[in-house]
């Protein structure tokens, strides 16, 4: 496809599709849920009833003052989950779930 509007050329793109059975991908994703720690071990019933959350690790629970917690990435205590770990968010594949995403208007 060539856009008439504009004479500039559009690059090169290749686009590769890959389309599954979505049993089949629930599956996949039942038998390695990655980044779901809470979701390991379930048997197919369980797996896709079960809320697909993270909740706030035991050093998240001990913080004092979460308006003042230095969470990972800077970001603050209300927008991160878990905000304290032991596990370093640089080089491991821990899951590090960000709560409010910046709005497209920001």
């Amino acid at each position: 496809f060539q856009s008439q509007l504009t004479d500039e050329p559009i690059p090169q793109t290749l686009v590769i599709s890959i389309f599954l059975n979505p049993y089949d991908w629930v599956e996949l994703m039942r038998q390695h849920p990655i980044n779901a720690p809470t979701h390991n071990d379930m048997e197919w019933s369980e797996f896709v009833t079960s809320p697909w959350m993270r909740k706030r690790s035991n050093l998240d629970n001990t913080l004092a003052d979460t308006s003042t917690a230095k969470c990972s990435f800077g970001f603050s205590f209300e927008e991160i989950i878990p905000c304290v770990t032991k596990r370093d968010p640089q080089s491991d594949s821990f899951p590090l779930y960000e709560l409010h995403p910046p709005s497209a208007s920001s």
